[in-house]
Order: C-alpha cells, then sequence, then structure tokens
C-alpha cells in the first residue's frame, strides 16, 4: 500500500516539475526573443532554474565517484557532442561558401581546432548558434559541487552546511566584482550554487505540499498576484535584473530578493496549473513535453530563430539579409516575438526528438541512462575483483575516502566551519591581490570582461559590434597597471539633437569633444594617475534622438560606443 502511494505522489511531483521547467525555459525564449519583459524575467529565471535543478536531484542516493560520472555523461557529454557536430555543420557552411548568409561579421567562422581547445580549456563556446551553454557547464560543475559538500556533512540538511552555501553565494559576487575566477564559469558556479541548495532544503524539509484543494488554488493565486506586484516594485526601485554569462549583477541581497519571489512566483503557477489542466490535458501534456525537453531547447533555440527570420522573410516583413542576424531587431522583436518564441521552442524539441532517434544518438547525447549504468557497473565489478592486486590509482582512491570519512567523525563542527571561513576570506584576499594586469579591450557584442562593470544608461547587448547609450552611459572598472584608457564611439548624423559628448572619470570632466563637424570620436585620456583600485566612468552625451514612428529603430538613442581600452 506504501509504495504505491508513494509512486502515485512522485508522477505528481513530476508532472508539476516539468510544468516548472517548461513555465522557466519559455521565460529563457521570450527574454532572448524580445526586451519587453526582460525586467521581470531576468530578475529570477536562472535561478529558477538553478532551484527546481536542485529540488529534483538525487544527491544523497550514489556514492562521489558515481554521482560525477553520471553528471558528466548527462550533462558534460551530451554538451561535448554538441559542439563537436554543430562545430561540423559550421565548418560545412564555412567551405560551401554559405556561411556568411546566416552569420554576419561579427559572429566570424573559427577554426575546428580553436573551438575545441576553447570549450576543453575554458569553457567557452563558438558555436554561435548552440544557446546558453554556459548554464550546462554551470549546473553541472554546481551539482558536483555540493556532492562533495554533502559528502562531507552526511548528506544531513544543517546550519553548517547552510553558512558555507552563504559564504561561498557572497565569495561569487565578490570574485564577479573582481573580475576573478571566470574560467569555467567558476564565479558564476559560486553564486548559483545557494539557488540550488534552496532547491534541497526545500525538497528535504517538504514544504512544498502536494495535495491541493480549492482553498490551496485560490491561495496560491493570491500569492501569484502578490509576487507580481513585488517584481515590478523592485523593476522600478532597484537594480535587480541578473545577467549571468555578461556578469552582470547587483546586489546580492536584492537579487536574492528577487530570485526568490521569482521561484516563488513560478511554483504557485506550476502548481496551479498542474490541477486545473486536469481537464485539458493536451495544454498538460503539451507543456510536460516542453518541460522534458529543456536541454533540446538550450541548443537549438537560436538556431530556429532563423527559420522565424525565414518566414518573415517568405512573408515580404524583411529582406533576406535579415537571416544573418544572431537575434531579433527591435521592431521584430515588438510585433512578432509571439511568433519567433513558438517557432524557436517547437523547432528545437522536434529536432532534438529527431536527433535521439538516430541510432546511437541517445548514446553520443548521453540521454542513454541503463548504456552507462551498464559500464559503470562493469567498471565496479572489475575493482572489486582486483582488490587484492596491487594498483596505485586505487590506493589513492582509497587514502581520499579514509580523509573523508576521518572528517566526517569530527564533533567540532564549529571549529570546521570557523577554518573554512578563514580559508574563503585567505583566497578572497590572494585572488584579489591577483588581479590580472592584462590589457582591457571590449569589443562588443561577444568580449566580456568582468573587470568592467556597465551600470545605467547603456541600453541591452545585442548582435550589433557596438552598445547604445542613452543620453549618459556610466560604468566601473577595477584599475590595474595601466596608463591609457581608449573609448571610440560614433554618432549618427540624423541625431541633430546630439552635439557635444564628454567624458567623466570619479564626476570630474576630463575632456569633451564637439561633434558638429566630426560626428565619430576617440577618447585618449592618460589614467596613470589613478591609483585606487576602481574607477566610475561616465560617457554623457548633451542630447537625446527621439525616434520619428517611419525609423524601424523605436529606441531612444543618443550615441554608440564601439571600443573600450585600457592598457
Amino acid at each position: 500500500m506504501t509504495a504505491g502511494v508513494s509512486n502515485v505522489d512522485f508522477q505528481k511531483r513530476i508532472e508539476w516539475v516539468d510544468i516548472f521547467k517548461a513555465l522557466a525555459i519559455i521565460l529563457v525564449v521570450i527574454g532572448h526573443t524580445t526586451g519587453v519583459f526582460n525586467g521581470y524575467i531576468y530578475q529570477f529565471h536562472m535561478a529558477a532554474f538553478f532551484f527546481i535543478s536542485g529540488y529534483t536531484v538525487k544527491i544523497d542516493k550514489d556514492t562521489l565517484l558515481h554521482f560525477i560520472y553520471k553528471k558528466i555523461y548527462s550533462l558534460y557529454l551530451p554538451l561535448f557532442s554538441m559542439v563537436i557536430l554543430g562545430q561540423i555543420f559550421m565548418t560545412a557552411l564555412h567551405y560551401l561558401g554559405m556561411y556568411t548568409m546566416l552569420f554576419n561579421e561579427n559572429l566570424p567562422y573559427n577554426s575546428f581546432v580553436f573551438v575545441l581547445k576553447e570549450f576543453l580549456l575554458n569553457a567557452n563556446n563558438y558555436v554561435w548558434w548552440l544557446g546558453a551553454t554556459w548554464f550546462i557547464i554551470v549546473l553541472c560543475l554546481i551539482e558536483i559541487l555540493h556532492k562533495i559538500i554533502c559528502t562531507l556533512f552526511k548528506n544531513a540538511i544543517s546550519v553548517k552546511q547552510f553558512l558555507v552555501s552563504v559564504c561561498m553565494f557572497l565569495l561569487g559576487y565578490f570574485c564577479v566584482n573582481k573580475g576573478l575566477f571566470g574560467w569555467y564559469c567558476l564565479d558564476l558556479v559560486l553564486i548559483g550554487q545557494f539557488y540550488f541548495y534552496l532547491g534541497i532544503i526545500i525538497r528535504k524539509s517538504l514544504i512544498i505540499s502536494e495535495n491541493i484543494k480549492i482553498k490551496g488554488i485560490i491561495i496560491r493565486c493570491l500569492l501569484c498576484g502578490l509576487c507580481i506586484f513585488a517584481l515590478a516594485f523592485l523593476k522600478d526601485t532597484f537594480k535587480c535584473t541578473v545577467d549571468y554569462p555578461s556578469r552582470d549583477f547587483g546586489n546580492p541581497g536584492i537579487n536574492l530578493c528577487s530570485a526568490s519571489i521569482g521561484i516563488i512566483l513560478l511554483l504557485m503557477i506550476s502548481q496551479v496549473l498542474d490541477i486545473l489542466t486536469n481537464r485539458c490535458k493536451t495544454l498538460k501534456n503539451g507543456l510536460i513535453i516542453v518541460g522534458k525537453n529543456t536541454l533540446g531547447i538550450i541548443f537549438f533555440h537560436f538556431l530556429f530563430f532563423k527559420a522565424a527570420f525565414g518566414i518573415l522573410i517568405l512573408q515580404g516583413v524583411v529582406n533576406i539579409d535579415y537571416l544573418r542576424n544572431f537575434q531579433p531587431l527591435e521592431s521584430e522583436k515588438q510585433k512578432y516575438w509571439v511568433m519567433i518564441s513558438l517557432v524557436a521552442i517547437s523547432g528545437s524539441i522536434i529536432l532534438w526528438k529527431l536527433i535521439l532517434k538516430i541510432k546511437n544518438a541517445d548514446i553520443i547525447f548521453g540521454q542513454n541512462k541503463l548504456f552507462f549504468e551498464n559500464i559503470w557497473q562493469k567498471m565496479d565489478e572489475k575493482i572489486r575483483l582486483s582488490k587484492g592486486i596491487k594498483n596505485t590509482n586505487l590506493q589513492f582512491l582509497k587514502m581520499k575516502f579514509e580523509i573523508v570519512n576521518y572528517f566526517k567523525k569530527q564533533k567540532y563542527w564549529k571549529l570546521k566551519i570557523f577554518l573554512l571561513i578563514i580559508l574563503c576570506v585567505t583566497w578572497g584576499k590572494v585572488a584579489q591581490n591577483s588581479i590580472s594586469n592584462e590589457p582591457i579591450d571590449i569589443v562588443f557584442p561577444n568580449h566580456v570582461d568582468g573587470r568592467v562593470i556597465f551600470k545605467d544608461g547603456w541600453l541591452p547587448v545585442t548582435e550589433e559590434s557596438y552598445r547604445w547609450i542613452e543620453q549618459e552611459g556610466s560604468f566601473e572598472v577595477q584599475i590595474a597597471e595601466w596608463t591609457t584608457c581608449i573609448i571610440q564611439g560614433f554618432v549618427p548624423d540624423n541625431f541633430t539633437e546630439v552635439n557635444t559628448v564628454k567624458l567623466l572619470i570619479d564626476s570630474t570632466e576630463i575632456i569633451s569633444y564637439n561633434l558638429e563637424d566630426e560626428r565619430s570620436f576617440e577618447f585618449n585620456v592618460d589614467i596613470e594617475k589613478y591609483q585606487k583600485k576602481k574607477i566610475n566612468v561616465n560617457i554623457y552625451f548633451d542630447g537625446i534622438h527621439v525616434p520619428e514612428s517611419t525609423e524601424s529603430d523605436t529606441r531612444k538613442l543618443s550615441g554608440l560606443i564601439s571600443s573600450i581600452v585600457f592598457k
């Protein structure tokens, strides 16, 4: 009887979890399709993915080595395989002379060796259409990190484990602000792991009720309204949006608050939909299919943007050159984002399912769990049979587990936490003193450097090789042993409202350009006298161009910046 009830509860939980994942990935695609809702979506969408991954992970069911093995074949292997196949596709386009038909000059073709080297050594993805692949790397490392922590703390939720997660979360913000430990997205791992751990806590604490009645639905609907109101308030009051790949974070407390509210919102909506869609199985099954295929959507939704662009081309809305864009441009974002999102999501799911139907594709992309578990079982049997044979690798593994077991038995957990905090502080101090003196060379849209933090006034990054400013754009930079700052930009001729541009450092005007005759400008400034660790740079235009109804770009703009160099 008990086993039957547990199975029913498990199946029900899976349904609302899949709906949660579906809502989260839909928000990701919409965020990439149109910027209209990004003030809300970017407060919580990635934190929600980390949370639900922590909620569903079976972190205490496997040994450490087996868990790492599972994460490698289920997360890292699919991404690695897709990078290889994606680069084969890009190389074929290049040699057939078709590459420039699909990608503009801002997304240049890179050699196979370069792409593979960058992925393996630095986790950088140069297969442009593969989507938010950084998330897969980060999630893989987060799950392994928390398995190690749970092993040390005997798989039990405790105050000390929570404090460790909080310390890592704050250390992640420190690293992002200082431009440290960006290799393999380790700075993002430190931040994302906290939301992952919240998912583990909620799952083990059984806070979320599975049996929802009419009263529960009403309460959840009211909570949804409160959450939306809270997100709107935070959006208008604070800088609370987060962009993980560009390392654009705000205050950790505010970011945590808005992310938690967004997670609660998705939890409430997914549970309500789980109940209400029982009478509409088509909608429910559709959401569950989306939730079960989030990996395919992450991989392919940028590619299917081009399929949507093809539809717009056939309808005569845009010309053939539009196919080369990475994302929809501003005018199409406003009008056609629903169609583009639907094409991207449905096309990605269909392609992913078709690929997995190919013989052995489920092995190549890590989806054949039985195959990989059989390999593990055979390896485990061989190791057990060879226990009597001297093997330095086995002895090393045995020594590691003995050390772990030793620390498990220690009662002085307060001392361990104190020493861990001291270690984190020391690590952070050493890291702070090791900030690279390599020159900064920001070239939009692809190059990101954690030492430069863009603040107010900058319009969102697009596929363009520059970034627009509305009136005044500011950024913060971590100063190293540089002597010169060079900033290049341009103001279009039809922006008659803009005639002057100024550069200010720490609120002091350094240089001013008259743009009446020459619309391009270059600031070349001596910064050797600035010995502080951090300076604030402002680029100020004396006017704002308000577009006419006939212009395709409806944004209010002043000028653009094409390059920022510190050397």
